[in-house]
């Protein structure tokens, strides 16, 4: 990280529900250059407690970086829309 960014403001990017969806957004943010943090609820003997409520983790980005990670993350939902009716196509084909 360059020295102009190092004392840059972190901004909460989104709520993960789950390790999956935490795992496709970090795996996106990185693919688009973008580094984040994350700051899971879930905490030894308490695991799974909050997460119902609270989700699994947030996602945080530099501040100069939120837009284009929002944009990341639309790409994302866009993907999550159009997969079903990729799923119908199929098997159409198939049949």
């Amino acid at each position: 990280m360059d020295e102009n960014r190092r004392n840059e403001k972190t901004v909460k990017l989104c709520t993960a529900k789950d390790l999956v969806e935490l795992t496709f957004v970090r795996k996106a943010l990185k693919e688009a250059g973008i580094d984040c943090l994350e700051m899971p609820y879930v905490c030894g003997a308490y695991d799974d407690i909050f997460v119902p409520a609270k989700g699994y983790a947030d996602i945080y980005v530099l501040e100069s970086d939120r837009q284009t990670a929002f944009e990341v993350i639309a790409s994302l939902e866009q993907e999550k829309k159009d997969e079903p009716e990729r799923e119908e196509e199929e098997d159409e084909e198939e049949e």
